[in-house]
């Protein structure tokens, strides 16, 4: 597992928690975002970004900066401090400039199928784009949390509600929430996620254990042997899903990424 530091240490752990390697950068990290092989990433803030080959330790390309960066399989997408939307291949071409924007890009992300992605932007605005461009688009007036619910449709949370709406058809349905359910891959097991995190196997009902104190990310390893979560002071935790025993904790992380 990858775990990426705030004063610029990157290390690699085994699932006893163990060094396998570190890489450090001189530069305290604002903004990360690693490539799905594992091969490249961009470290990034308002004024500046770095494209790096993780595996050579070598820099492909200094960008301009953002705020909110990712990589799909084919691609990187950064919402860019200057109001544009940039992508550049994995050698770091410059693909495509979306311009023309009214607002900085604060958030993004891809469908799961990696064929569009979102941009929440500070005009209050939610864009759709694809390879062709702006799809879709949905003004808002309150604060929210934006991520994919299907391929086809985007999850927005605002206080105590959550409204689905669909890119194509543009319907929009209001859902009330209460608290967050996370599911391992196979969905094996089961998390109810808020200001404490309990979770079940899923087909029994079975209670595993519970994290008391409030968690605000969990991720499964996609064997469902372990899970990694990270609370609201910026500590991450490494878990044996099976008996809930913390392997080990880091503090002051900024990112952590499940090995495939």
């Amino acid at each position: 597992m990858i775990v990426v530091f705030k004063n610029g240490d990157i290390v690699n752990f085994d699932v006893s928690m163990k060094q396998i390697s570190k890489f450090s950068i001189s530069q305290e990290i604002e903004g990360f975002a690693l490539s799905w092989d594992q091969t490249r990433f961009l470290v990034y803030s308002m004024r500046s970004g770095t494209i790096w080959n993780f595996t050579q330790k070598q820099i492909i390309k200094t960008i301009v900066g953002g705020i909110d960066a990712k990589y799909s399989k084919e691609f990187l997408v950064i919402g860019c401090s200057d109001m544009m939307i940039r992508t550049y291949s994995y050698d770091g071409t410059n693909i495509n400039i979306c311009s023309g924007l009214d607002g900085l890009c604060i958030s993004l992300d891809f469908s799961p199928d990696e064929t569009k992605f979102f941009t929440v932007l500070t005009d209050k605005t939610i864009r759709i784009w694809d390879s062709s461009g702006e799809i879709s688009k949905l003004k808002f007036s309150k604060s929210l949390r934006v991520s994919w619910k299907t391929n086809s449709k985007i999850s927005i949370l605002s206080g105590k509600t959550e409204y689905v709406w669909d890119v194509f058809t543009k319907k929009i349905d209001s859902i009330p929430i209460g608290t967050k359910l996370i599911c391992s891959k196979n969905k094996t097991y089961v998390g109810v996620v808020g200001e404490k995190a309990i979770f079940l196997q899923t087909k029994s009902a079975k209670y595993i254990f519970e994290i008391d104190y409030p968690t605000s990310d969990v991720v499964f390893s996609d064997d469902e042997k372990w899970m990694a979560t990270i609370d609201r002071n910026s500590i991450f935790y490494f878990w044996n899903v099976k008996d809930g025993i913390c392997i080990g904790k880091k503090e002051e992380v900024a990112k952590f990424y499940l090995d495939k």
